[in-house]
């Protein structure tokens, strides 16, 4: 089963940014909420990352906002949705 993913926080603007990305291309995806710090941390540091949102498509961990949108203007969505994506 694909997993989609955003991690996200309640006041992050790109957090929002993304959700909205996606929706407009229809992706389908779980959102999931980061409300302590030590949440987002330990999800940060899981995905070695340093920002939210984080942003997981078909299980494979793609990056924040603008590497999302990168994606897409390179036309790999499709890919990464359907596990072709590197």
């Amino acid at each position: 089963m694909t997993k989609n993913v955003v991690y996200t926080t309640g006041y992050c603007p790109f957090c929002t940014a993304v959700k909205n990305l996606l929706e407009r291309y229809n992706v389908k995806f779980e959102e999931k909420v980061l409300e302590s710090r030590s949440e987002i941390e330990k999800v940060k540091k899981e995905f070695n990352w340093r920002t939210v949102p984080i942003v997981v498509l078909n299980g494979k961990f793609i990056g924040g906002f603008d590497d999302t949108q990168a994606l897409i203007k390179e036309g790999k969505l499709d890919d990464f949705l359907a596990g072709n994506g590197d």
